[in-house]
């Protein structure tokens, strides 16, 4: 502990007689340090904030205590560390985010707010950092990159193995899993899973075995079990939880500390998805209950595969997975894709429109509110999915978005879908009222929605 002796009078009197009495007062949490980087003093937010007595941490580095990480997740060594860094620019204010791995508590993350403090002649008193935690926007964040990943190539998947894997790489490469990895009961009488799909450290696959079979020592974790029971499976602290003692050794050595194992159908089958994430506690109860919504609807997906000849089975998974996983970010919407597609494909009906209209209807209705369109042009479809999704939102009369375009510019698809959306964003707006939302889109008869369209919208919704 540092005593008041230990720093110049001076700085001392400055930092507790200035900066304390308002730390004292502010709800975020602020730590005082020293000259030599030691902290001297925090108040109650910080403590709370960080859930760590205060008696352990005045008079440490922060570094030295608990490693401190970047944004890329990259240990900082202590001169790198914001305080020293500060300590070396006194007067420069500036925002980082930071990762401490605390104990118990695994990886949480800070918005710090730093600045070296110095006196009237220039010497140096110390730094005040600000802090406020971001654990939760961070694991937030994590998720939709997730599903922005997914999004991405998911039109371009032509088997299930491919769309398989490309939800394990996905959780790798955009999430910043350890592993993922996908496997089902062995079709051999030995109770050991198969894996049909994995990436990241995948090495680790080749050293372990694992069962489905409660009667085994290797069938009694989490991955076992979840199989077995039909239920997610979180794991902490894998490296000193007694029921992954047969594979301690291996996951110590590949640095995995947290696991959850999802089970999902598969066909006719069975499988679980695993995911290794190198925290301690790498999944909270949002993180665990996303992760399994998106192993369903993978399975899902699947399942339609299976339905429909190949080359028809790929494209409509494709379109109804990817509307599923754009409305993740607004569960009030969920459905919403779906709903339009369904409703506007009725709609054509009733026009009595060609079955190859209704089908590019079908298909660009499924995606209508993808942030890139382009990213359908890129995958190179032969029908104008991109333009006819990235145009729902346009007016007869030119007041629409993105481009403003008028009557004489929009196809009877582009139509068809407009009004569609409009109708379902009206009716779930006014508690599912089939009239309250009729009045709504009837109301811009002409001037944003086509008259002819609008009454074959009430035909089919009135019935």
């Amino acid at each position: 502990m540092v005593h008041e002796d230990e720093v110049s009078a001076s700085s001392w009197t400055t930092l507790t007689g200035t900066a304390k009495v308002v730390f004292d007062s502010v709800g975020e949490g602020v730590l005082l340090y020293g000259p030599d980087g030691r902290l001297m003093d925090c108040n109650g937010s910080a403590l709370e904030v960080l859930g760590i007595p205060k008696d352990q941490l005045l008079g440490t580095r922060i570094a030295a205590l608990f490693p401190v990480v970047n944004e890329e997740g990259q240990v900082l060594d202590q001169a790198a560390d914001p305080v020293s860094a500060a300590l070396a620019e006194p007067g420069v204010e500036v925002e980082r985010v930071i990762g401490l791995d605390l104990p118990e508590q695994g990886r949480r993350w800070f918005a710090l707010g730093i600045r070296g403090l110095t006196d009237d002649a220039g010497a140096t008193l110390g730094v005040v950092i600000t802090c406020t935690e971001v654990t939760a926007e961070r694991r937030a964040a994590a998720i939709v990159e997730l599903y922005r990943h997914l999004q991405t190539k998911i039109h371009e998947v032509e088997t299930e193995d491919e769309l398989l894997q490309h939800l394990c790489d996905s959780l790798v490469e955009a999430a910043g899993y350890k592993l993922a990895w996908i496997g089902t009961a062995s079709t051999h009488d030995d109770g050991l899973l198969e894996v049909l799909n994995r990436a990241g450290d995948v090495s680790y696959l080749d050293e372990v075995q694992i069962s489905y079979r409660d009667a085994l020592p290797i069938g009694q974790g989490p991955t076992g079990t979840a199989l077995r029971t039909g239920v997610a499976q979180v794991y902490d602290d894998l490296p000193h939880n007694p029921n992954f003692s047969v594979w301690r050794e291996a996951v110590t050595r590949h640095g995995f500390r947290s696991s959850i194992s999802i089970p999902f159908g598969l066909g006719w089958r069975w499988a679980v998805l695993v995911i290794c994430s190198d925290q301690a506690h790498g999944f909270d109860d949002q993180q665990a209950n996303l992760l399994t919504e998106v192993a369903a609807e993978f399975g899902q997906a699947l399942y339609r595969l299976r339905r429909v000849r190949r080359h028809e089975a790929t494209g409509a998974a494709a379109f109804g997975l990817l509307g599923t996983l754009i409305e993740r970010g607004d569960p009030a919407r969920a459905g919403h894709h779906a709903a339009v597609a369904v409703l506007a494909t009725t709609i054509a009906e009733r026009l009595e429109v060609d079955p190859d209209s209704i089908r590019l209807i079908g298909q660009a209705a499924q995606v209508h509110e993808l942030d890139d369109p382009t990213l359908l042009a890129r995958a190179g479809f032969s029908w104008p999915i991109p333009e006819v999704a990235a145009s729902y939102a346009e007016h007869l009369d030119g007041s629409g978005s993105p481009n403003r375009l008028t009557a004489d510019q929009l196809d009877l698809p582009t139509r068809v879908i407009g009004v569609a959306c409009a109708y379902d964003d009206a009716q779930r707006s006014h508690g599912g009222s089939t009239a309250a939302a009729l009045q709504v889109v009837e109301a811009h008869a002409g001037t944003w929605w086509d008259p002819v369209v609008l009454k074959a919208c009430r035909e089919v919704t009135t019935g």
